[in-house]
């Protein structure tokens, strides 16, 4: 009868532990992506962030929007190339925390097409216009071929070529 006590007690702290750890990151996360806030950065209630986005999505002015997690590793090694490729391109990029705006990854265009979820690793970038995904980058690429993708759509239209 001891050993299941002691068995039971063991797994009862274990969860209460657990959960306090749970409670403990998400509470970390939250003060990480507060202080990470940089420039161009979509903020506010979910609903508004959604809206924001929608909003930029379906302009007719070219939108360019940076996807990244706050403990993403990789998003940390490549957010100071990608921002300085978009700078050097002339290209405002707007910047989305998927962590903390889980919500969005639902979001479809007028034909159900999925607008987020589309990468397959993190940081993305993402070219929209008139409520399409025209393009994305993802991943662990060079400086020079995010100077390339952005170079490519600074015109504002889908073939790179100034109409």
């Amino acid at each position: 009868m001891k050993r299941h006590y002691w068995l039971l007690s063991g797994v009862l702290l274990l969860f209460v532990l657990f959960g306090i750890g749970n409670i403990w990151y998400d509470r970390t996360t939250t003060e990480m992506d507060e202080s990470q806030v940089g420039l161009n950065e979509m903020k506010g209630t979910v609903q508004e962030v959604s809206a924001q986005l929608m909003g930029t999505i379906n302009s007719d002015v070219q939108s360019f929007i940076y996807l990244y997690e706050p403990n993403c590793k990789l998003c940390m090694k490549m957010e100071p190339i990608i921002n300085a490729s978009a700078e050097r391109n002339g290209i405002k990029l707007q910047r989305l925390n998927l962590h903390k705006y889980k919500n969005v990854r639902g979001l479809k265009n007028e034909k159900g097409i999925p607008l987020i979820k589309f990468y397959k690793e993190l940081p993305a970038v993402a070219y929209y216009k008139n409520g399409w995904l025209i393009a994305w980058t993802e991943g662990d690429k060079s400086e020079k071929i995010y100077d390339e993708y952005f170079e490519h759509f600074r015109f504002g239209d889908e073939d790179g070529h100034d109409s």
